[in-house]
Order: C-alpha cells, then sequence, then structure tokens
C-alpha cells in the first residue's frame, strides 16, 4: 500500500488543481474587470515597507538608501511622519475596512493621504474599492492617481496561474497585504522587490483570556507603545464574533504559503523577491540587508 500513496497524492493533487482552476476560470468570467495599469518603474528595485515593528529603526537607518528606490507603502503608513519623508511612489490597501469602514482610524489614514500628498503616488486598491465615498475623497487630491485591480482569488494549475497574474485577470490570495504588494511590485516591472518592516509576529501579540476569548495587540512602527492594548480579534468587519486560535493559525498559514506562491511568480517574470526585514517570521525569501552593495 505504501508504494501506492505517491501515486495517489499525485492523483488527487491533479484533481485538486482541476477544481481550483475550473472554478477560479469561472470567478474570473463572471468578475473580472479592466486589469490595473503600471506607469514604467524609474527604478528595478522596489523596497516594500512594511508597517511592523522592526521598520522604526530601519527608516533611521538606511534613509538615504531608500531614496535610491521605488517605494511601495501600505495601509496605515500615512499616519507617520515617513511618509512625507520619503515620498513614496506606491501605495496599496487591500482591506474592505478602508473603503467600507468609517471607524476614526481609518478616517485618519485617509485624511493623511489626502492631505499630504504633494508628489504622483500611484494608489492601487480592488476594484470592489471604485466608487465609495472614501475613494471620492481621496480623488480631490490630483496628485493621487488610483489604480484599481482584480483581486479574483486563483486556486489551480500554477502555469496558467501565472498567465492569469500576468495579464491582471486575477491574483494568488492575499491573507496579508503585503503578499498583495508583493504581486503589484512585480506587475509593475520591478526586477528586484525587497521587503522591510515585515516582523509578522503576530502570535507574539496574542493571549487567551479567563473568557476563553482570544486577544491580540496589533503593533506598528508609528504606534505609540503605550497605547497598545490586547484587544478581541474579530473574524470580520461587520460582526462582534471573534476568531478563535484554529482561526488564527489558518490564516496565518495562508500569508505565509502566498509568499512560496510568488516566489514562483517572480521567477517566471524574471523578478527575486529580498527580505530584509531586521526581524521576520517569512522564510520563502532570500535574507539581505540595505548594507548590502546591491541596493546601495
Amino acid at each position: 500500500m505504501s508504494a501506492l500513496k505517491p501515486i495517489a497524492d499525485s492523483v488527487l493533487g491533479w484533481c485538486s488543481n482541476l477544481f481550483g482552476t475550473t472554478l477560479s476560470l469561472a470567478k474570473v468570467a463572471i468578475q473580472c474587470r479592466r486589469p490595473a495599469t503600471y506607469p514604467k518603474p524609474m527604478h528595478d528595485t522596489c523596497i516594500l515597507l512594511g508597517n511592523g515593528p522592526s521598520l522604526r529603526a530601519d527608516l533611521e537607518k538606511y534613509a538615504s538608501t531608500l531614496c535610491k528606490h521605488s517605494l511601495l507603502c501600505v495601509n496605515g503608513f500615512s499616519l507617520s511622519d515617513a511618509f512625507t519623508d520619503l515620498k513614496p511612489g506606491y501605495y496599496l490597501m487591500l482591506d474592505p475596512a478602508f473603503w467600507e469602514s468609517r471607524n476614526s482610524n481609518i478616517e485618519s489614514i485617509m485624511q493623511s493621504i489626502t492631505t499630504k500628498t504633494n508628489w504622483t503616488l500611484h494608489l492601487y486598491l480592488p476594484h470592489a474599492a471604485k466608487g465609495t465615498d472614501n475613494m471620492k475623497l481621496l480623488s480631490t487630491n490630483p496628485h493621487i492617481v488610483i489604480h484599481y485591480f482584480n483581486y479574483i482569488v486563483y486556486k489551480g494549475f500554477s502555469g496558467l496561474g501565472n498567465t492569469l497574474f500576468r495579464l491582471g485577470w486575477a491574483a494568488p490570495q492575499c491573507q496579508n497585504v503585503l503578499v498583495a504588494a508583493i504581486f503589484i511590485a512585480v506587475n509593475a516591472g520591478h526586477k528586484n522587490v525587497v521587503l522591510l518592516g515585515a516582523d509578522h509576529s503576530w502570535h507574539e501579540n496574542i493571549i487567551v483570556k479567563d473568557d476563553n476569548v482570544v486577544y491580540t495587540k496589533e503593533v506598528h512602527f508609528y504606534d505609540n507603545l503605550e497605547q497598545c492594548r490586547f484587544i478581541p480579534f474579530p473574524k470580520d468587519l461587520n460582526t462582534s464574533e471573534t476568531r478563535t486560535m484554529d482561526d488564527l493559525f489558518l490564516a496565518w498559514s495562508k500569508v505565509f504559503k502566498g509568499y512560496f506562491m510568488l516566489k514562483k511568480y517572480a521567477t517566471s517574470r524574471g523578478s527575486e523577491i529580498f527580505n530584509a526585514s531586521a526581524k521576520s517570521y517569512i522564510d520563502a525569501f532570500s535574507r539581505t540587508t540595505l548594507d548590502d552593495p546591491r541596493w546601495k
């Protein structure tokens, strides 16, 4: 029986890919809209600025190096002074909270982007964000160029997936915004994509209290650490139901799996992804530092 197991696994894997491909193509046929456009990159290297705590020290240490490359920031980066100091050319938001929510934190982020940006900023969001009030606010700033991309998750045979990714008709599963950021940076034509601030150390900041509820403490490089508190982890934007521990680790496993998928996709595009984060749990990419002569 053990001799048949590899054959059985191969057949099951092929069947799973066939089912995933069929379902994904159906979604593309129904949901696909005009793909995002990309300006010709000014640099071969794009540095992705994750918002992990380790970014704080790296921004101070490598300020002169960062200015020599394309920069892509995500989510709440506009709340930091680094936003106007570095003037990144790319910004990406993926979570529906950024166009569906009206909470004070989201409003602060949107106001910051709108009022602070006095340079050309290419902002990438899924098509689902188009036409919302927050996008109308951002559109009032003529320096902000909004691009909408198809976030239609593809699962199936990798060769066809890479073609759909390149055409902008589909995307890998982006359980974390940095997965989407790498995808956009590669599709924009950058030969090298370098991660900073990609700590991904969320598991260090979770606890289960006596009420058996999972609490998490989100910490970003721009946060006042004294104000960071453990709060229940909601399942999604519009519910008070909280995630269980198995929910969390399942979601996080999808994040790391997405990086390995992107590594293969980048190779098919002639790009390479590096991780220069001072602290990081990502194991998919070659490690580097911005002290490396390649980035000087």
